[in-house]
């Protein structure tokens, strides 16, 4: 869940952290304690400790982290990413509760690379959420509303009213560090518009509690104390021990400013006890921050300065320019190795291109020079055939043509001849026959 809590003089870190499940009863988290000793080693025993672990983060953050210690391992050995970036997420809320800023941001990075990896929108989404408050937390505005815009138009596009209103009221605690006050209330009323249409118990306390801060901020402490009650009723629904202390040490700051002093520091005092104990180091840091303030008021100089020391110490510890820095590189570091990663799967994508651009050339080369020869084949078949006919019609009228003169000259020889024939019936015709002759000398003698 997410949770923000402003004092007077500080900014309580925002925490995004989104599971399957909300705040349960002991008797189900023993339920849950006594499944995972009988399940095996498989995926739905990395759901079941990762669900575990998220219902007792918040009022016993070191033995969530055990269970969460052991979901990662078998969620490795499974290769299950699904509930490696759940247990990922959860491990970066683990930190965030803690403050150890570095560790979670880079929980939540792993978490975000196996996200997209799996395409899970919605977890997306959260991803930049939690990369926000963590840049909030080390009060870097524009990574913070960056990434929370990112979220937001993640959630949009698959229309998750809850994760909707979780973003807004983010963006709206992100104006109020910023001390812009009237974006932070046009934010954190639209998240409650949305958390109360949809039932949202636990999103209702954070949001109440969020408003009654910024109020409190402007000095509205009539508006003020309604909001932070009525996130104090949703705080015992759910049990959350965390959401309770930032509430006392809001209320702690609220007493102080109408004067009743001892209230205010046995707020505060309950608060750093409790967060000391749970090891919520950045409310601890609050609550003892508020205690050498309202010393500093009565007049208890040494009270305020035993407990300013402790203050300073504890703001040194959790923020610093190194620490900074350092969440800083891995941000780009990790933007700059998916980076890389999109250049070189583009950079296979064209070798690939270039591969089969040339694979297709030299098979359109191919195809290309097999026609040209096939038309080349075709060319000389035609031409051969067309020099053939041309020579058969050449042999053919040549043949006619001997022929002809062939059947001319035999015409020519029976003319002759037919000629001979009739000359010589003429000269048959005119010559008198040799017995004609003979007869007629006969005659004579």
């Amino acid at each position: 869940m997410l949770r923000s809590g402003i004092t007077k003089h500080f900014l309580l870190p925002l925490i995004f952290m989104i599971s399957c499940s909300s705040f349960a009863q002991n008797s189900e988290v023993d339920s849950l304690k006594k499944l995972i000793l009988q399940l095996p080693d498989n995926s739905k025993k990395v759901d079941v400790l990762n669900t575990l672990s998220w219902k007792i983060l918040f009022n016993s953050p070191d033995e969530a982290k055990k269970y969460l210690d052991i979901a990662i391992v078998l969620g490795k050995k499974l290769n299950y990413k699904q509930g490696l970036a759940q247990s990922y997420n959860d491990m970066g809320a683990y930190s965030s509760v803690k403050s150890n800023s570095k560790d979670a941001l880079g929980y939540y990075l792993e978490s975000l690379k196996l996200k997209e990896e799996l395409k899970d929108e919605r977890g997306i989404g959260i991803s930049y959420i939690n990369i926000g408050q963590i840049y909030s937390s080390q009060e870097q505005f524009k990574e913070a509303i960056l990434n929370f815009r990112k979220a937001l138009t993640t959630f949009i596009k698959i229309q998750n009213e809850k994760e909707i209103a979780a973003t807004y009221n983010s963006i709206g605690g992100l104006f109020e560090e910023n001390d812009i006050h009237d974006s932070a209330i046009y934010y954190m009323e639209k998240s409650l518009t949305i958390r109360k249409r949809i039932n949202d118990q636990d999103g209702l306390s954070e949001s109440y509690g969020n408003l009654g801060i910024v109020y409190h901020s402007l000095g509205d402490n009539k508006k003020a104390i309604v909001y932070y009650k009525l996130d104090n009723i949703q705080n015992q629904k759910s049990g959350s021990t965390y959401n309770t202390c930032i509430g006392m040490n809001n209320l702690s700051i609220l007493y102080s400013e109408i004067g009743d002093m001892d209230e205010a520091i046995a707020m505060a005092k309950k608060s750093a006890e409790i967060s000391d104990k749970n090891g919520y180091l950045e409310n601890l840091r609050h609550a003892i921050g508020n205690l050498a303030d309202f010393y500093f008021t009565k007049k208890d100089y040494k009270e305020a300065y035993h407990y300013m020391a402790e203050w300073a110490t504890l703001r040194d510890s959790l923020k610093n320019e190194d620490l900074t820095r350092a969440i800083t590189e891995m941000q780009t570091k990790y933007e700059t190795d998916k980076k890389e990663t999109e250049n070189i799967l583009l950079k296979t994508k064209n070798e690939l291109s270039d591969k089969t651009i040339k694979e297709q050339k030299i098979i359109a080369y191919f195809i290309v020079s097999g026609l040209v020869l096939a038309l080349l084949l075709a060319f000389f078949i035609f031409r051969g055939l067309k020099q053939q006919r041309k020579a058969n019609k050449i042999i053919t009228e040549q043949k006619l043509e001997v022929e002809l003169q062939k059947h001319i000259v035999d015409e020519k020889q029976k003319e002759i001849l037919d000629s001979i024939h009739y000359a010589k019936r003429i000269q048959q015709s005119l010559l008198p026959t040799e017995k004609y002759i003979k007869r007629k000398l006969i005659k004579k003698k």
